[in-house]
């Protein structure tokens, strides 16, 4: 059997964490079950735009422009 510390170390660099992290994971995992995989809720200022409204922009600013002769870029 492996060394648990290489397991983890493989781990973290296929999941692009850090062992800390993996580590982490592992003890929500223990707490919460599969729930631990998901993200938790992040603290912060809610969303001020809904989901369709923010695809719409997205598509606006992925799509070509037809009829301006000015290349833009932002």
């Amino acid at each position: 059997m492996e060394h648990p510390r290489t397991i983890v170390d493989e781990l973290a660099q296929g999941a692009t964490m850090t062992p800390t992290g993996v580590w982490y994971v592992c003890r929500r995992y223990e707490t919460c079950g599969l729930d631990a995989i998901v993200d938790a809720p992040r603290a912060g200022r809610p969303r001020e735009i809904s989901e369709l409204e923010r695809v719409a922009i997205e598509q606006s600013a992925c799509c070509e422009l037809h009829g301006l002769k000015s290349e833009l870029t932002h």
